[in-house]
């Protein structure tokens, strides 16, 4: 089942697909989304919003289209960092690069010890979970962290 689509969400996740991930991917986005409604905050994802959680072949200039798109009108951007090829992941720099030229707060997540040092140093917030622990608690309390930058005071 798919969300209706925020034209105007407060928090774009990015995210990595990995193949044979998606159930993981799916429960890390509704965690993170959770965390975020934690604080009143909207949230929009691509494989979840457009998608309908099917992945598969996309049309990426497409899809970076709407995400950029999304970020634009965005208060922030959540970037998903976990991946299963740890530290040495790749991908979201386009996501990354275009939030930080949109001057959009960026939150940093990802699965301990994978920390991806390079996307983090353009991070507002960052923090780092264990396999197992909550993405929608650690999700929070990054939020938290940027009320001011988010306009939530």
């Amino acid at each position: 089942m798919t969300s209706p689509v925020n034209a105007y969400p407060d928090l774009v996740i990015c995210y990595s697909v990995e193949q044979g991930q998606s159930e993981s991917l799916r429960k890390r986005i509704e965690q993170i989304t959770e965390g975020a409604a934690d604080h009143g905050l909207s949230t929009f994802a691509h494989v979840r919003d457009v998608q309908g959680w099917e992945i598969g072949e996309i049309d990426y200039r497409e899809a970076f289209a709407k995400v950029i798109e999304r970020i634009r009108t965005a208060r922030g951007v959540v970037l998903d960092l976990t991946s299963h090829a740890g530290a040495a992941r790749t991908g979201l720099s386009v996501e990354a690069g275009g939030a930080l030229a949109l001057g959009k707060p960026i939150i940093a997540i990802w699965r301990q010890p994978d920390r991806p040092e390079k996307i983090l140093s353009v991070a507002s917030v960052s923090g780092g979970y264990e396999e197992g622990e909550s993405l929608r608690k650690l999700t929070s309390m990054l939020i938290c962290q940027l009320e001011s930058e988010l306009a939530l005071v």
